[in-house]
């Protein structure tokens, strides 16, 4: 299957979001405006970080987009508007508790990890679209980050509510796991939280 791999547009990025909202089940999370609201978070929160931002198309049509943050590699500088949402964003679920124990168990998992190994980056955002009946995207676009960044060392956080069977199928080790429980308001939601690693190319 052939793809277009280039900078995502900008007026793809909304697309982008609604990818990780089904992809990445961050209805978990929350639903309705508070939902949209998260995945625009989201989306900045990674889009701003990224030094490879790796879109796909085919026929023209945006499927799917790969976000990574590597060392040595300067990141576009983001807005005015997308720094203040993620910030103001960010106190919110400081507030509500919502994120605490997904970071901190995420935290601990590289933390151990970088005892003995020294990664070169984060695979911080791989999503596709999960509508369109053309199959091979996610694999294109990490195939696309391998060819540009062979050689280098880079892990990635996930979690069982996602398809981490990809990676698994896709020469990535899981170096690390935990299980939390994930409080949102009065909700209370058990995860197993994992990182993934691999040498690229």
């Amino acid at each position: 299957m052939q793809f277009e791999l280039k900078e995502i547009a900008k007026t793809d990025e909304k697309l982008a979001m609604r990818f990780a909202t089904k992809g990445m089940h961050l209805d978990r999370y929350a639903q309705g405006l508070a939902l949209r609201l998260y995945a625009r978070h989201f989306w900045y929160l990674e889009r701003n970080k990224a030094t490879q931002i790796i879109a796909a198309y085919h026929e023209g049509r945006f499927v799917g987009v790969l976000l990574a943050q590597m060392n040595g590699e300067t990141a576009p500088k983001a807005s005015l508007m997308s720094r203040t949402y993620v910030r103001a964003f960010g106190w919110v679920l400081k507030l509500v508790g919502g994120e605490d124990a997904y970071d901190s168990a995420n935290a601990r998992m590289l933390a151990a990890y970088k005892d003995s190994h020294n990664p070169d980056g984060e695979l911080c955002f791989l999503a596709a679209d999960p509508d369109n009946p053309v199959r091979g995207t996610g694999s294109a676009l990490l195939a696309e980050l391998e060819r540009r960044e062979k050689g280098k060392l880079v892990y990635l956080f996930t979690d069982d509510a996602c398809t981490y069977q990809f990676y698994d199928k896709r020469g990535f080790k899981r170096v690390g796991e935990e299980e939390i429980v994930l409080g949102l308001g009065k909700r209370k939601m058990p995860m197993t939280c994992m990182l993934y690693a691999k040498r690229l190319g």
